[in-house]
């Protein structure tokens, strides 16, 4: 790993603040990346404004064995922050 930095899994309560209804949704979010493999790095490549207040971020995924993968992830403008959309998100993985 680069600068020797050794990378942990976020804290779950951290990964929740950024998803609206994160709380609700911990037990769904856990299962679905449960055996994945942990994101080193994330460059935001697209942004689709959608309807009011939503959008779609085109990002590619880099992992820690060099993979990469490109992903969409819906987002919903909230008070003050954009936050993940996590049904609408899983929507567009299918």
């Amino acid at each position: 790993m680069k600068g020797g930095r050794r990378r942990q899994r976020v804290e779950p309560r951290g990964e929740v603040r950024r998803v609206h209804d994160g709380e609700d949704l911990r037990d769904e979010m856990r299962r679905y990346f449960a055996g994945k493999p942990l994101a080193y790095r994330v460059r935001v490549v697209d942004v689709r404004l959608e309807r009011d207040g939503a959008a779609v971020v085109i990002a590619v995924v880099v992992y820690g064995d060099g993979a990469e993968r490109r992903v969409s992830v819906a987002v919903r403008k909230c008070d003050p922050a954009w936050l993940v959309d996590w049904p609408a998100t899983r929507e567009l993985a299918q």
